[in-house]
């Protein structure tokens, strides 16, 4: 885990374990499962367990996010009682980063693009660095970043943002 990441997580955690009775939630078996998730099986069924407690998966997989208004959401579903363990919480950002964030490669966080475009903390900084110096202009120019992989790209097009 990137460690601004591994920080905001530790931070996340503190909030749902201070409103947490139990520190763990059970699935709500009739909500209606997100689309073909990307990434980890584990981390879609944790997910599934934490997300869809409340409402269907409908509610928030049909709207991509900033990752900053998806931590707004974390927060405002927290006040509003989610319960996750650890192993849960790692899963879901995890899985929003793989599947439901927005990411503009040329300016979000080394730690966003490290998962959201499914590539190594080197080649993150890399982009960070190419980027100081010349923006990203489209998908084909950062699919043909080295270390970048140009399906996932391709899988992802419709959340990259430049």
């Amino acid at each position: 885990m990137k460690k601004g990441l591994a920080l905001w997580l530790l931070a996340f955690a503190g909030v749902l374990f201070a409103s947490s009775a139990t520190g763990t939630i059970a699935a709500n078996p009739a909500a209606p499962p997100a689309t073909a998730p990307e990434g980890d099986p584990e981390n879609h069924e944790a997910m599934l367990a934490v997300c869809t407690s409340c409402h269907g998966a409908a509610m928030f997989s049909a709207e991509p996010r900033g990752w900053a208004r998806w931590t707004d959401v974390f927060a405002r579903m927290t006040r509003h009682g989610m319960e996750a363990n650890q192993d849960q919480i790692d899963r879901v950002v995890t899985y929003f980063l793989e599947n439901l964030t927005v990411v503009n490669v040329n300016n979000s966080s080394a730690d966003e693009l490290s998962v959201a475009l499914g590539v190594d903390e080197p080649v993150s900084a890399a982009i960070v660095v190419r980027r100081k110096h010349r923006k990203f202009t489209d998908l084909a120019e950062l699919a043909a970043f080295p270390g970048v992989d140009a399906a996932l790209v391709a899988r992802r097009a419709a959340r990259i943002r430049f």
